[in-house]
């Protein structure tokens, strides 16, 4: 087994690459940065784990401007996580924990199978039927929501929300000083629909804390609801997650009913 990253030099180089490999994670580095170099070893560990199942690359990101331009790269060293030639996330920063994380996320072994034999001709038949079957998918799903202790199944990313319940569920989040994962359910409609049946809960963003459903919009999006009290909230509820207390629904704001975030999703 090969223990190197490919080096992509060119624009061609990276879309086929990202078009060709149905689990495909890219660094981009700066050869002047020594964070950068660390990260290539996590990359080359990450790759000997999977097996082959997940693609890893590296690009120089000022050699390869016009494709750092494209996947919004303003430092080094930034990682791209592309499945099934659409990216479904992203990370600035050197935190190898981050980048494992996703991975596993984006990537689970469950589905790893699934994923590689798609890529191959022979087995192209086999993986949509292994990949439609409700226990492949509740399989997938669980692993996803056992990545990282709290994860949030939002539209769009962390850095870039793509609707205003989800930009407040991170918001508060952030402002409760609670580290999370994510996962971006538009890139996904197979996970988009499937959570909704697995939760048993119609709307989004779904925040898994601890592997349990908190239904944080309720909180967050209710206008009489002060920011000192959210973040006071947020903090009794995840103690509460951690030491194995679950907390009944919490109660929506006045004038959020659940009919009304339904219509907003």
């Amino acid at each position: 087994m090969t223990t190197s990253l490919k080096e992509i030099t060119s624009d061609d180089d990276y879309d086929a690459f990202v078009r060709t490999n149905a689990a495909v994670v890219v660094h981009f580095y700066a050869s002047w940065c020594e964070p950068c170099a660390a990260m290539d070893e996590l990359m080359i560990e990450l790759a000997k784990a999977r097996g082959g199942s997940v693609a890893f690359a590296r690009c120089d990101a000022e050699e390869m401007e016009t494709v750092s331009a494209r996947e919004g790269v303003t430092s080094v060293p930034y990682f791209v996580f592309v499945r099934d030639g659409r990216r479904v996330d992203a990370h600035e920063g050197a935190d190898a924990a981050v980048v494992t994380n996703k991975t596993k996320q984006y990537f689970p072994r469950t589905a790893s199978a699934s994923a590689s034999a798609s890529a191959s001709a022979s087995a192209a038949a086999a993986a949509p039927a292994a990949a439609s079957t409700k226990d492949a998918l509740n399989a997938r799903l669980k692993s996803l929501i056992e990545s990282q202790p709290v994860v949030v199944f939002m539209k769009g990313h962390p850095e870039e929300p793509k609707c205003g319940f989800s930009r407040k569920v991170v918001d508060a989040l952030k402002s409760a000083g609670v580290k999370f994962g994510s996962f971006n359910i538009l890139a996904d409609d197979e996970v988009r629909e499937g959570l909704k049946v697995y939760s048993n809960w119609p709307t989004y963003p779904q925040a898994r804390v601890l592997f349990f459903l908190f239904n944080a919009f309720v909180l967050f999006a209710s206008s009489g609801i002060r920011r000192r009290r959210t973040r006071r909230r947020l903090r009794y509820n995840f103690r509460a997650r951690r030491g194995g207390r679950v907390e009944g629904r919490v109660r929506r704001g006045r004038g959020q009913s659940r009919e009304h975030h339904q219509r907003q999703n």
